[in-house]
C-alpha cells in the first residue's frame, strides 16, 4: 500500500512504478515527535479519502499543539503583567493612560501582590468553559464596583490609580 504525506506531497511505502521513493520513517518519527502529527495525516490513493488513523493522528496533534500554545501565551502574559506591576506598578498600557497600580493603603505593589492580582488572567486562558466569562467579568467588574476594582484587584487589595508622578 502507498500513502500519500499530504504535508510534503510525497508517496511512502512500497512503490512498484517509482522504486527510488523509499519511505523515510525518520523524518516522519522526527516531524510527529515535534508534537504536531502532520506526518501521519495520509490519503488513500484509491478512494482519496483521508486515512481516518492519520487524520487522527494530526487532530490529536493540532489539539495538543493549541493547548502547548495557549499554556505558554498564558505563563508569558502573566509574568508580563506580575514583572511590570510589581517593578514599577504600571504596564505600558497603564503608563500611555497616565495610571498604576498601588496597594490599597497607597503603597507600592509587591511581588506577591502582584502575582496575586494575576490570578484571573490564567485562569480566564485554560479554565475549560468559563475561562472567557472570568476575563469578562475581571475586565466589567470596574465599571460598578464602588472602588473601581477588578476581580484581580480585590483578590489582592489593590486599586488601579492616576499616576501624578
Amino acid at each position: 500500500a502507498v500513502a500519500y504525506d499530504v504535508v510534503n506531497g510525497r508517496q511512502h511505502g512500497e512503490d512498484h512504478h517509482h522504486p527510488e521513493l523509499k519511505p523515510n520513517h525518520a523524518a516522519d518519527e522526527a516531524f510527529h515527535a515535534g508534537g504536531i502529527g502532520l506526518a501521519n495525516t495520509s490519503i488513500d490513493p484509491v478512494t482519496g479519502e483521508p486515512d481516518a488513523a492519520g487524520m487522527e493522528g494530526f487532530v490529536g496533534g493540532m489539539i495538543g499543539l493549541q493547548f502547548r500554545m495557549m499554556v505558554i501565551f498564558t505563563v508569558l502574559a502573566t509574568v508580563y503583567y506580575v514583572v511590570c506591576h510589581a517593578t514599577i506598578g504600571k504596564s505600558p498600557g497603564k503608563m500611555a493612560l497616565g495610571l498604576k497600580v498601588v496597594r490599597a493603603d497607597g503603597d507600592k505593589l509587591g511581588w506577591s501582590q502582584a502575582l496575586k492580582r494575576a490570578i484571573p488572567y490564567p485562569a480566564a486562558y485554560i479554565v475549560p468553559g468559563v475561562g472567557g466569562l472570568i476575563a469578562l467579568l475581571n475586565g466589567l467588574w470596574p465599571l460598578w464596583d464602588q472602588n473601581r476594582q477588578s476581580l484581580g484587584d480585590k483578590i489582592a487589595g489593590t486599586l488601579v490609580v492616576f499616576d501624578e508622578d
